[in-house]
């Protein structure tokens, strides 16, 4: 339940981390290691499930509703971690997005369920946070993507928006809404 190093040419493990229990997601940034991690105990978003009917599509959707992430979760840590050390630089406590994280250079982008928020890679402090952009649930089939871009913190996440069709006919479907931050301050483009 820890993270370690494997070596990419034997695949046996180089070293463990310490307390990196319960990390959910990872990312790496130079020589820097960045765990979102549960605060305690067991976290299993599968927990209680049980298959109510043997209908794959109404199934599929009821799963999805049921064991969404939203914002009641309890909040995670995101932890740096030196990889030449081991040793924990800085946490920061908050509710994470799912898939979410994205870094570049000195900064470590996230939406915590409220806002697009940057922390500064060197100490784990606030940079900037994005004005209101508030994600109540996320669905099972779907997940958001940050994309740090040149100067530009790219955020999308699941939603549903009307078309029209060609013929003219309104049809209401999932997408994938788009948003646009500079990296620099967290203003809108």
């Amino acid at each position: 339940d820890t993270v370690v190093e494997i070596d990419y040419e034997t695949g046996d493990v180089v070293r463990q981390f310490a307390d990196t229990a319960g990390t959910e997601e990872l990312l790496l940034s130079g020589d820097t290691l960045l765990l979102l991690k549960r605060m305690s105990g067991k976290y299993n978003t599968l927990e209680g499930y049980r298959l109510t009917t043997e209908n794959c599509w109404q199934e599929s959707h009821r799963a999805e509703q049921a064991h969404a992430w939203n914002r009641t979760r309890k909040p995670r840590f995101i932890q740096a971690v030196s990889l030449r050390t081991g040793n924990v630089l800085w946490r920061h406590k908050t509710p994470v997005v799912p898939l979410s994280l994205a870094v570049k250079e000195q900064d470590l982008v996230f939406h915590n369920g409220d806002k697009l928020v940057c922390l500064a890679m060197t100490d784990g402090r606030e940079r900037w946070s994005s004005g209101e952009l508030k994600i109540q649930s996320m669905p099972t089939d779907m997940g958001a993507i940050t994309v740090l871009y040149r100067d530009y913190a790219l955020f999308g996440y699941p939603g549903s928006k009307t078309f029209e069709t060609k013929q003219g006919a309104r049809r209401r479907g999932k997408c994938l809404l788009m948003n646009a931050f500079k990296l620099k301050d967290g203003s809108k483009v």
